[in-house]
C-alpha cells in the first residue's frame, strides 16, 4: 500500500499479483524484498567477476556491500527499492556481458528481448529508472556512431532498443504525468536545481555515515580519485550513472513538509541511496583492485603514486574520525526512539481493549498484530469518524500515543481537522 502512490507498476503490482495465487500474508513483502536483496547479491557477484578476473575486486565489493547495514534494513522492507535495486544491477549485468562478435543469431536476438524488458521494469518499479534509460541511450547512440564502420548492425540494434524503451517509459507509462502530479501534491516543482542547497549536506551525510552504509560511499569517493588510473570504460559509465541518481535526488523535493521549509534528516535520504550502493561498491572494487595491481608494480619506481596514495589514505582515515561523533549522535537518537517504542508497546499491552491513535500506525501493526484497533492521526480529519470517537472518548477507551507530529505549525496546516481532533480527544 505504501509503495504505489507515483510508482506506476513496481514492487506493489508484484505482491498483489502474487497473493493472487498463495493468499495474502502480512510478512509477504518482506520476503520478496529479502529474495530481491539476495539475487542483488549475486548480480554484483557475476558482475565483478566479468569485469575483473582478479579475486580481490570480488572481495572488496561483497565486502563493502555486506558491510552496510542499511542494505539489511532496507532490504527487508516493502519499500519499491529493493525491487528497483535489483533490476538496475540486472541491467548493469547485462551491460557488463554484452559481446561485440557476430551480427545476430538467436543468442543475441534473446539478450536485446531480455535488455528491452529489463530497461521497461525499471522505469515501471520507480519512475526514476528513465534516467539509467536515457544514459545507455545516448552511450549506445555514441558507441554506434563511432564503431559505425565495423559491428554497425549490432550497435544499432543497442541504440534502437534503448530509445524505443526511453520512449515507451516517458510515453506509454505516463511518468511526466506522474511528476505533474506529485508537483500539484507537494505545491511546488518536483524538481529543481535551487534545492541542492537544502538537500546536499543530508544527503552526501548520509552516503558517508557508518551508521547507515559502512564504509561504501567513502570508497566510492576514492575510487572516483583513482579513476584516471584505471582504464575501464565500464568503471567510467557506472560512476556517471551514479554521479547522475545522485543529481537527480538531491534537485528532488522531497516531500510535502520540505515545500513548507522542514529541513530533510540525513536518514530520510537513506532508502533512496540503498539502490546505488551494489553499483557504488561494484565501482570500488574494480578500481581499487585495479590500482592495487599497478601499485604493486610500480611503487618502487613512481614516487607520484605513492605521495597519492598517502593522499588518499589520510582523507580516508581524516573523514573516518570526523564520522566517530556522528555515530556516537546516531546512538543516542536511536536510543530515545527505542525508549520511544517501549513505551507505545508497553501502553498498547496494558490496555489492549482500547483504541489507539498514532501516526505510525503501519509499523505498530507489525508488532501488536491485527487484534489492536489502531486509527491514524490522518484518519481523524474524516468526519465520519466523529460520532465513532465522541463514544470511545465518553466510555474512557481512547488512547493517543503520540500526537501524531502535531505539536509543529507544519503538520497542523496539512492535517488540520486531524490535529484538531488531537487535540480535543487529549482534552
Amino acid at each position: 500500500m505504501l509503495t504505489t502512490n507515483t510508482h506506476t507498476i513496481g514492487f506493489s503490482a508484484l505482491i498483489s499479483g502474487i497473493s493472487r495465487l498463495i493468499g495474502y500474508s502480512s510478512r509477504l513483502a518482506n520476503l520478496l524484498s529479502g529474495l530481491c536483496w539476495i539475487f542483488t547479491v549475486q548480480c554484483l557477484w557475476s558482475a565483478c567477476g566479468a569485469m575483473s578476473h582478479r579475486s580481490v575486486a570480488r572481495a572488496i565489493a561483497l565486502g563493502l556491500l555486506l558491510s552496510s547495514p542499511a542494505m539489511y534494513v532496507v532490504g527487508g522492507t516493502s519499500f519499491a527499492e529493493p525491487l528497483f535495486g535489483l533490476l538496475l544491477m540486472l541491467c548493469i549485468w547485462q551491460t557488463i556481458y554484452r559481446r561485440d562478435e557476430g551480427e545476430g543469431g538467436w543468442s543475441f536476438g534473446l539478450s536485446l528481448a531480455l535488455w528491452c524488458v529489463s530497461l521497461l521494469l525499471l522505469a515501471l518499479a520507480k519512475k526514476e529508472g528513465v534516467l539509467f534509460i536515457g544514459i545507455m541511450s545516448v552511450r549506445d547512440a555514441v558507441q554506434y556512431w563511432r564503431d559505425r564502420t565495423r559491428g554497425g548492425a549490432r550497435h544499432i540494434a543497442w541504440a534502437t532498443s534503448s530509445t524505443v524503451a526511453l520512449v515507451a517509459a516517458i510515453g506509454v507509462f505516463g511518468l511526466l504525468e506522474a511528476l505533474s502530479r506529485h508537483s500539484v501534491d507537494i505545491g511546488m516543482p518536483a524538481f529543481d536545481v535551487h534545492y541542492m542547497s537544502r538537500l546536499g549536506s543530508p544527503f552526501l551525510k548520509a552516503a558517508i555515515t557508518p551508521k547507515f552504509f559502512g564504509i561504501a560511499g567513502l570508497a566510492f569517493a576514492v575510487s572516483v580519485v583513482l579513476m584516471r588510473k584505471c582504464k575501464d570504460g565500464n568503471l567510467v559509465l557506472f560512476s556517471v550513472i551514479v554521479t547522475g541518481y545522485l543529481v537527480l535526488y538531491v534537485v528532488h523535493a522531497r516531500h510535502y513538509w520540505f515545500a513548507l521549509g522542514q529541513e530533510v534528516q540525513p536518514i530520510e535520504m537513506v532508502r533512496y541511496l540503498y539502490s546505488l550502493t551494489p553499483l557504488v561498491c561494484l565501482v570500488a572494487g574494480g578500481v581499487i583492485s585495479n590500482c592495487v595491481a599497478r601499485a604493486g608494480e610500480h611503487w618502487r619506481r613512481d614516487k607520484t603514486a605513492i605521495i597519492e596514495w598517502a593522499a588518499v589514505l589520510l582523507i580516508v582515515l581524516g573523514v573516518g574520525v570526523a564520522q566517530v561523533t556522528a555515530v556516537a549522535t546516531m546512538d543516542d537518537i536511536a536510543s530515545q526512539e527505542d525508549l520511544a517504542w517501549r513505551g507505545f508497546l508497553k501502553t498498547v499491552a496494558s490496555r489492549q481493549n482500547d483504541v489507539f491513535v498514532s501516526s505510525r500506525i503501519v509499523a505498530l501493526q507489525a508488532y501488536v498484530g491485527a487484534s489492536v484497533e489502531l486509527v491514524d492521526v490522518v484518519a481523524l480529519g474524516d468526519p465520519r469518524l466523529r460520532p465513532w470517537l465522541t463514544q470511545l472518548k465518553s466510555e474512557g477507551r481512547i488512547t493517543l500515543l503520540d500526537d501524531g507530529h502535531c505539536g509543529s505549525a507544519i503538520a497542523r496546516d496539512r492535517w488540520p481537522q486531524g490535529c484538531a481532533m488531537v487535540k480535543w480527544l487529549a482534552e
